[in-house]
């Protein structure tokens, strides 16, 4: 009951803090005489080289992704067509068969 009672104030002290800290921030912003593009740390030619071989790396790790999918496309497209064949010549077997049978029953 007594935490009820103090949540208004507590509430009226956090809106005060936060437009004095607002009204504070925007005072020192103001007076600041710093150029934003000094607070930018430039790129070192460490990092400079850092993120070129990054990048070079990336891209061979794609083109290896893309050559690794290509293959499995075409071993993919090979497994088909070897089983294609199969099941052709399994017909074919078949259907010699069968025809001897027939022949073998009509004689």
């Amino acid at each position: 009951d007594q935490s009820e009672a103090a949540l208004p104030f507590l509430l009226r002290a956090l809106e005060i803090r936060m437009r004095l800290n607002a009204a504070d921030a925007q005072a020192r912003e103001d007076d600041s005489d710093e150029d934003p593009r000094d607070l930018v740390r430039r790129a070192s030619d460490r990092d400079k080289r850092i993120h070129k071989e990054r990048n070079r790396r990336r891209k061979e790790q794609a083109k290896e992704e893309r050559r690794r999918n290509l293959e499995k496309k075409k071993q993919d497209e090979e497994k088909r067509r070897e089983n294609r064949r199969q099941e052709l010549e399994r017909e074919k077997m078949e259907a010699a068969m069968t025809a001897d049978k027939d022949k073998g029953k009509s004689n």
